[in-house]
């Protein structure tokens, strides 16, 4: 427990301000450190509380001598906002935190119309089969595969419960040494329970997955990209990649797999993009089609990764694609360059191994990314106004993972 949260200070602060409508609280840790209920009840008692996000924090994750889990009452919050660090601890959510999440949710369902959880801290079995969520736009779940029955009721089955969804977000991360599991599974008849959705991010698309031929035409954004990024956890080092994190893995589909499932979607009113693959011999193909399948496209996000025998990046190929895209505004590409430095190992604390990038080596990446930016914006299409590159990242030196570049023309 914090015990800046669970100062008296703090609780009688907050009985001072009847008015609020947002609570925001931010922790940047991997550690465990969470909000007492005690202060959870005092915030929930606002009655003109509206909006409460909790980043990095757990909700209760022990209770004082004598501490219930109970509300006297609860404000009607519309937005509820939970996410926690991907390199947590495993098993870091206690029972006391999961009924808490769960008493919040049931008194609150009704009328939430955000929500964002983490889904190996949420009650996914209660959510879903015994919560009714009648003015739920949208459901942002990530962490491990979601978990409903046994054996689990296919995804297509579950959403039924939230039929007014407009926007669905599902960065499930996929565990070793398991199975990944489609959407809507090949051979399952079923209806499509989300008439009003307008973005969809899957992880771990598969070819054999129904879901792509059933999506609505209406349809504004597609994300199909895996979680947690595979560019962030698998490393490359001096001595080749490693992997921040061997809970999960990453089976990248292939240009040609992806040409697949992208040929299965009929989204003329797509206007946002999001694609993650490792290139084969069907990778201009690929590209080419980007143009006929999605012409209105406005955003574009390609995570590509270079083929084990592809010693460049086919800019020329890239291009082409790009400028078959008329509405175009801003595209953002991870191109596995490969002037990509290798992170150096260093001495660390106490005799440990850090993993840094040269300063020398971050400056000649950048270069190297202006130069790859300026052939892009010198051939695009006149409606293309940002270009964001994927950089390494070095938190010494950087804050964010992307180089933004924009296109300047001149008349």
């Amino acid at each position: 427990l914090c015990k800046v949260y669970s100062s008296p200070f703090f609780a009688k602060m907050l009985t001072r301000m009847p008015k609020l409508q947002v609570v925001s609280f931010t922790l940047e840790s991997v550690y465990p450190h969470g909000l007492p209920w005690s202060v959870v009840q005092t915030l929930l008692s606002i009655p003109h509380l509206r909006e409460l996000s909790l980043h990095f924090l757990h909700i209760a994750p022990s209770l004082q001598p004598g501490e219930e889990l109970a509300l006297a009452s609860c404000a009607p919050l519309t937005t509820f906002y939970l996410s926690l660090p991907d390199g947590r601890y495993t098993g870091a959510c206690t029972k006391s935190e999961r009924q808490a999440l769960a008493l919040i949710l049931r008194l609150t369902c009704n009328s939430l119309q955000h929500l964002t959880l983490p889904s190996d801290e949420a009650p996914i079995q209660e959510m879903f089969t015994t919560m009714e969520w009648p003015q739920l736009r949208t459901l942002h779940l990530r962490g491990e595969p979601l978990s409903v029955g046994d054996p689990p009721v296919p995804y297509v089955s579950m959403f039924s419960s939230v039929p007014r969804l407009e926007r669905l977000e599902l960065e499930l991360g996929q565990p070793v040494r398991v199975d990944p599991r489609p959407f809507w599974p090949h051979g399952l008849v079923a209806d499509w329970p989300l008439p009003e959705l307008r973005h969809l991010t899957l992880s771990c698309p598969q070819v054999d997955d129904l879901v792509y031929t059933a999506l609505p035409t209406s349809l504004r954004s597609l994300t199909l990209r895996y979680a947690p990024h595979y560019i962030t956890n698998v490393m490359k080092e001096a001595n080749g990649y490693i992997r921040a994190d061997c809970r999960w893995q990453w089976p990248l589909l292939l240009s040609s797999e992806l040409l697949q499932v992208l040929r299965l979607c009929r989204l003329p009113a797509l206007g946002h993009l999001e694609i993650e693959y490792r290139a084969d011999d069907a990778d201009a193909e690929l590209l080419s089609y980007l143009g006929d399948g999605f012409p209105n496209l406005t955003s574009l996000v390609i995570l590509r990764y270079r083929s084990p025998h592809e010693r460049n990046v086919p800019l020329e190929r890239i291009t082409r694609a790009i400028n078959s895209l008329p509405h175009l505004q801003t595209l953002s590409l991870h191109a596995d360059l490969p002037e990509t430095p290798s992170r150096q190992e260093v001495p660390g604390y106490k005799g440990s191994t850090n993993y840094c990038y040269t300063d020398e080596a971050l400056e000649a990446f950048d270069a190297t990314a202006q130069s790859f930016a300026d052939a892009i914006a010198r051939v695009s299409p006149p409606s293309l106004e940002t270009i964001r590159l994927w950089a390494p990242i070095d938190n010494e030196h950087r804050a964010t993972f992307m180089l933004v570049f924009g296109v300047v023309r001149q008349d």
